[in-house]
């Protein structure tokens, strides 16, 4: 599975070979050259989709009188790329047409839905847990059914820019491959009118739109992560008390020790309130541990440990801060995996200590507990790569990672995004512990 390498994160991880050398370790040195072999070449960085993908609302025209129902397509034609994720934001007069239902599509799995008496109808769908194909041929995202309640020729449109914008992206890259969008006309008639027969066609007159910033890039700013929830969907962000640490993983859990070096089953978690946190089992050949931090390119030694240490918790982390143990005492030296914690993005009732860990393995383990409120579903978002959808009674997955990956997840609690998690991410191939 490709990933998209074009965002802010990896250009930071670039950067992280220009971070004080003298501040580090023999072993440190060589930690900063095996990061800058993990980054793509400048020319996969800039590697963009192209702008190809149309949606369209059919009929174009409808004709009907006041208190009849009528049916709306959301056509997408992808343009030949595979896609993983649309959001279909609708705007129309609320004076004029209510949403009386949505009928999901079968190409691609349902996320999440809304409407809202401001007149809105809002649908996003991503693609399928593997196997399932990215679709890449036209298809119809969601039937939506309106009723005609007031007099007057009323316009239903996309909506474009901020939370609510409706967009089309790529399963190869992550990219917005959306070009165009059409919208649709309702006209009032006296007496009795048969609505025309939707037909899927990819010849609409369409409105160019100026290309945009690639999305599903797990910044602080963003706003493709947070989706559609609005004031009042979202609740406030809970007190940090709320979010304890799982006594089996956390800062005061049961230490574990096994012989050999420790460092292995590294993970990291970020949490509001109390910041990143990190474990990792024990060893008996290390005489201390030294653990590394890299933010916006500056990499600091953040403590030195003793041997029996298994936690720290790191309570100034801001924006990305990634971080990775080194074995003391040890020759050759031994390291741990590669992770960060991406703070800023947590909002609502998000689920709780949303952790990551590789333990030296190509596949990204993301456990977490559910949030205050409960969630009916998940939805495991990867940077540049797929959106994949849990049932709520699940707390853990596994994806595979090949390269510097980010992941954050959200709670979908009566058909809405109740909140949304800080973000996490990894690097494979850069622990030598074995397992």
């Amino acid at each position: 599975m490709e990933r998209n390498t074009s965002g802010p994160i990896a250009a930071r991880l670039r950067r992280l070979i220009k971070g004080p050398a003298a501040l580090l370790t023999t072993a440190g040195v060589a930690l900063a050259v095996a990061i800058a072999s993990t980054v793509p070449s400048v020319g996969m960085l800039f590697a963009q989709s192209q702008r190809t993908a149309t949606m369209t609302l059919s009929p174009a025209i409808v004709n009907q009188p006041v208190g009849s129902t009528f049916t709306i397509d959301v056509l997408v034609n992808p343009g030949g790329q595979p896609v993983n994720g649309v959001g279909a934001f609708l705007d129309f007069n609320p004076a004029l047409l209510q949403v009386n239902s949505f009928a999901p599509g079968t190409a691609m799995q349902e996320l999440s839905r809304s409407q809202s008496p401001a007149g809105t109808a809002d649908f996003q769908a991503g693609q399928a847990p593997p196997p399932a194909p990215a679709p890449s041929t036209p298809f119809t995202l969601v039937t939506i059914t309106f009723q005609v309640i007031g007099t007057g020729q009323a316009t239903i449109a996309f909506h474009r820019g901020g939370l609510r914008d409706s967009d089309i992206f790529s399963a190869d890259t992550g990219d917005s491959i959306l070009l165009s969008t059409t919208g649709a006309t309702v006209n009032p008639v006296t007496g009795t009118t048969t609505t025309p027969t939707n037909t899927a066609t990819g010849t609409a007159t369409s409105v160019t739109l100026t290309p945009t910033a690639t999305s599903i890039t797990l910044t602080p700013t963003a706003t493709s992560l947070t989706s559609t929830p609005t004031a009042t969907v979202l609740t406030s962000i809970p007190s940090p008390t709320v979010f304890t640490l799982t006594p089996t993983t956390g800062v005061g859990a049961t230490p574990t020790f096994e012989p050999g070096p420790g460092g292995k089953s590294f993970a990291v978690s970020s949490t509001p309130g109390i910041g990143a946190v990190m474990s990792w089992r024990g060893g008996t050949q290390q005489t201390g541990y030294q653990l590394l931090k890299s933010v916006n390119g500056n990499l600091t030694i953040l403590a030195n440990l003793p041997p029996n240490a298994t936690s720290y918790v790191d309570a100034t982390a801001t924006g990305l801060s990634c971080y990775w143990l080194v074995d003391q005492g040890i020759t050759p030296s031994k390291t741990s995996d590669f992770e960060c914690a991406y703070m800023g993005l947590q909002s609502g009732d998000a689920p709780r200590e949303f952790t990551i860990r590789l333990n030296q393995t190509y596949n990204a383990q993301l456990t977490w507990l559910p949030p205050v409120g409960g969630a009916d579903s998940y939805v495991v978002i990867e940077q540049g790569g797929g959106i994949y959808r849990f049932d709520g009674a699940t707390t853990q997955a596994k994806l595979p990672v090949t390269q510097f990956t980010c992941y954050t997840l959200q709670a979908i609690r009566a058909g809405v995004i109740a909140g949304q998690t800080n973000g996490v991410c990894a690097t494979p191939n850069f622990s030598n512990l074995g397992f």
